[in-house]
């Protein structure tokens, strides 16, 4: 959306999806599961990967091992949700860090979080060529794993008037996750181990936005043991992915809430907000699950439902493409206040309310998409407004992008 508020939550899980819950969440996990599609991003890999650095080091930055705290988040939603402008002219202002407390502070959600980040830039960097900084990726990750180790809590348990906007559900999906990716760094399968007593088939929920890893973990442990790995709780993987994630998500017919609009949108029927977010997301999912396994019909299934959630988005829907920069009738006032500054000169209000298109793209992002039947019952496919002030429909993040990275890579890969 571009403001400057840094929280660490989603991010982290983004982090994650990629190189497969704020800045966290998001960014880290989307290059890292790209891992597994190397050949289909071998064309943007290098710049990525010093965007991908970036991250993660400013992750590392926030640890401070000697006092015992982590940086979870930098800013105050109301401050920095009321300025428009530049990032990098955002006047003095309060800008609160919040620091969680190793001994006093219980966020297995956070601590996971990073450390799932950090181990999967441990194993990118590492092929990368980057040892040392791998190592310190893996310092980082095992430090943080045993912050949240056996100490449950949420990080918005702590800030609250700050941390309200995104609200923690819990922290298994992410102390699974970094196990699942530290058995990737060292190949040691106790985390295996770890990964599973974190999971439960009757709590794991299917829906794969910010707040939720469930999806990426299990795809990740039916990845490696489609691979030849012995991988502890396999069955009770399966039996989640078939009978719940896939049964939900491929039929789209109101299983645990997953529906579908009249022109193949996939999402939570809750929800108004970044549907294509939850839809690109499963189907990079689904496209982790195909790589590797041996069920042809299964493959099959799952590649049909990857390139048409992908289609969807760039504009196979007959609408619009909500792919900035991409396809036909693209998105041109997305709720971004960096893109709707002009190149030079001032900028704040005006640039807001200008019916101008955004002068600055943002080129390659993913706006969140139609509202589905919370926005209209009668036409949840047009539910959307290309306005800059539509933040519900029309607003960009690193999260929305994180899987639709994934998705495509793996599209080019496969296909």
């Amino acid at each position: 959306c571009g403001h400057a508020r840094r929280r660490l939550l989603a991010p982290c899980h983004s982090l994650t999806r990629s190189l497969t819950r704020s800045l966290t969440r998001s960014f880290a996990h989307s290059f890292a599961r790209q891992v597994d599609f190397k050949s289909g991003c071998s064309s943007s890999r290098t710049p990525a990967l010093n965007n991908y650095k970036w991250s993660i080091k400013y992750l590392l930055d926030c640890l401070d091992v000697e006092n015992g705290w982590y940086v979870g988040q930098i800013g105050d939603p109301k401050i920095d949700h009321n300025y428009w402008g530049r990032a990098e002219e955002q006047p003095p202002m309060k800008r609160p860090a919040l620091l969680y407390k190793r001994d006093s502070m219980p966020a297995s959600d956070l601590y996971g979080s990073v450390s799932a980040a950090l181990a999967q830039a441990a194993v990118v960097f590492e092929e990368a060529g980057d040892v040392a900084f791998a190592e310190a990726c893996l310092e980082g990750a095992l430090e943080l794993y045993r912050w949240g180790d056996g100490r449950p809590g949420k990080y918005s348990d702590y800030y609250k008037e700050q941390t309200k906007i995104y609200k923690s559900t819990g922290g298994d999906d992410s102390m699974a996750t970094a196990a699942g990716w530290l058995y990737r760094k060292t190949k040691d399968p106790v985390w295996l181990e770890k990964a599973f007593s974190y999971f439960s088939y009757d709590k794991a929920d299917v829906y794969c936005g910010w707040d939720s890893l469930w999806g990426s973990h299990v795809s990740h442990m039916i990845s490696l043991a489609d691979r030849g790995i012995q991988v502890p709780g396999i069955n009770e993987y399966r039996r989640w992915s078939t009978n719940k994630y896939w049964r939900a998500w491929l039929q789209a017919d109101g299983f645990q809430s997953i529906i579908k609009t009249p022109k193949g949108l996939h999402y939570p029927k809750w929800n108004a907000w970044a549907n294509l977010a939850f839809s690109t997301t499963s189907a990079s999912h689904a496209l982790i699950q195909a790589k590797y396994t041996k069920d042809s019909t299964l493959k099959t299934r799952l590649m049909n439902y990857a390139r048409g959630q992908a289609d969807y988005a760039i504009g196979g829907n007959g609408l619009r493409s909500y792919v900035i920069g991409w396809g036909a009738n693209w998105p041109k006032f997305a709720h971004h206040a960096g893109a709707s500054c002009p190149s030079s000169g001032a900028c704040g209000q005006a640039a807001f309310k200008s019916q101008q298109p955004n002068p600055n793209g943002p080129n390659g992002a993913m706006v969140a998409g139609p509202g589905g039947v919370r926005k209209s019952r009668s036409d949840p496919d047009g539910a959307y407004n290309d306005r800059r002030n539509d933040y519900v429909t029309n607003e960009v993040a690193v999260d929305y992008n994180s899987g639709l990275s994934t998705l495509f890579c793996g599209l080019i890969e496969l296909f």
